[in-house]
């Protein structure tokens, strides 16, 4: 409801695309509501498991879950985080299953999978670098389009067990609707800059983070896809918080 003039902005996650599938009722619409300005930056989620999980790699993992089925549990940030749903459609790329055990936030669900009390997760690299380079819990694939730098050792899900898979938690920059095109371009330009620079790749790739960086008209297009994503993903699992 901000005066559209560019000065107030919106620094959004993806549960923007989220929250349409998730919530009956919604005070804005995510395509409507909104003009897009730009990506910015997408951090990918690493699937996670506690040592005592006998797998050293993804393929082990698979191998391991379609042996065991019913026995494993994975843990989450929430019902309808991009903590559940990311593990919700790597599991079903997968075809393999595990029960979703919510917490709330991803720091209680990290506690329990490294005191083994679920045995894996599907968390944001960020989170997770510590208590892997700590060895407390064993990374298996980032889901990312390409390995992280931060992580090199660690192949990604497309090129193990799931060709084509890619997704992360992602984010970018809106503006209120009507707001002139003129001053989007100008953000987008700055935005975009700003990325290249030095230090803000430097700044990203300490968080793990891939920068990314659009045209305004990408962006929207690339929202409307991942609502459209989502929605599949969320309607199979039947989750909604209202």
């Amino acid at each position: 409801a901000a005066k559209p003039d560019g000065y107030t902005v919106l620094y959004n996650t993806s549960s923007i695309a989220l929250s349409p599938n998730l919530y009956r009722s919604l005070a804005f619409d995510p395509v409507k509501d909104f003009a897009p300005v730009s990506s910015t930056a997408v951090i990918p989620l690493v699937l996670l498991v506690h040592p005592s999980v006998p797998v050293q790699d993804a393929r082990g993992f698979v191998e391991y879950a379609r042996q065991h089925p019913g026995k494993l549990s994975y843990g989450s940030a929430g019902a309808g985080n991009v903590t559940h749903l990311g593990a919700l459609l790597l599991l079903r790329s997968l075809q393999v299953g595990a029960v979703h055990v919510p917490y709330r936030g991803s720091a209680p669900a990290m506690t329990d999978l490294v005191g083994g009390q679920v045995q894996l997760m599907t968390n944001t690299l960020n989170d997770s670098l510590g208590f892997i380079r700590e060895g407390k819990l064993r990374a298996l694939a980032v889901t990312s389009r390409e390995r992280s730098a931060q992580l090199p050792g660690v192949p990604t899900v497309a090129e193990t067990v799931a060709p084509g898979f890619e997704m992360g938690a992602w984010q970018g920059v809106v503006v209120p609707a009507g707001t002139p095109q003129p001053v989007v371009q100008k953000l987008n330009a700055e935005i975009r800059r700003a990325l290249q620079s030095d230090e803000m790749q430097k700044q990203l790739k300490v968080q793990g983070a891939q920068a990314l960086g659009s045209t305004p008209q990408e962006y929207g297009a690339y929202i409307q896809s991942e609502i459209q994503r989502w929605g599949a993903v969320i309607k199979e699992a039947g989750v909604k918080l209202d």
